[in-house]
C-alpha cells in the first residue's frame, strides 16, 4: 500500500507515510477504513515521500476526506490541542499540500490545523518530539536524521 501510519503512542504521535502514487480511492478507503481507529495521538506527522504523486487527487476527494475525518473527530469528541505537521520531499507534491492546508486550516470547526515544514527536522521542532522519537521516525520513514536536514536545507513550503 502507499499510504502507512505507524504510532508512537509513548510520544502521542502517528506518523502518515505516503509513497508512490496515491489515487482518490485509495487515499479514502485508507482514512475511511480502521487507519484512525484508535487515534488518541495529539501529534500527527505526515511525511510524502520523494517518490509520492498525489496529482490524481481532486476538489471532491479533498472535500470527502475531509468529511472523514470531521465526522472522527466530532465522534471522539476530541478537546485536546492537536498539531499536524506535513512535510513533503518533493515540489510536485506542493500544490495538494497547499490546497489541504488552505481548506482545512481556514475552517473553524477543524481541530488540526496543518503546518507545512520542507524537513522533518522542521517538523520535529513544531511537533516538539524529543531526540528518541526523532530518530524512530526518521528510521520508520527510511531517512536518517542527518539526510532528512540537508534535504530540508534546499527549499521551503510557502
Amino acid at each position: 500500500m502507499s499510504i502507512s501510519i505507524t504510532r508512537f503512542p509513548r510520544f502521542k504521535l502517528a506518523l502518515l507515510v505516503f509513497r508512490d502514487l496515491i489515487g482518490a480511492p485509495e487515499m479514502l478507503a485508507f482514512f475511511r477504513g480502521g487507519a484512525a481507529e484508535r487515534e488518541v495521538e495529539t501529534r500527527w506527522l505526515t511525511y510524502i515521500d520523494a517518490g509520492a504523486d498525489l496529482s490524481q487527487l481532486d476538489l471532491m476527494s479533498i472535500t470527502e476526506l475531509k468529511r472523514v475525518i470531521d465526522r472522527r473527530q466530532r465522534e471522539r469528541a476530541w478537546n485536546e490541542t492537536f498539531r499536524t505537521a506535513i512535510v513533503s520531499s518533493s515540489r510536485r507534491n506542493d500544490p495538494m499540500v497547499n490546497l489541504w492546508k488552505g481548506y482545512v486550516g481556514r475552517d473553524p470547526d477543524h481541530l488540526c490545523k496543518p503546518v507545512a515544514f520542507s524537513s522533518l527536522e522542521g517538523a520535529f521542532v513544531y511537533l516538539a518530539l524529543p531526540a528518541e522519537a526523532r530518530e524512530a521516525v526518521s528510521r520508520t520513514a527510511g531517512l536518517d536524521v542527518a539526510s532528512a536536514r540537508a534535504r530540508g536545507a534546499s527549499r521551503s513550503l510557502p
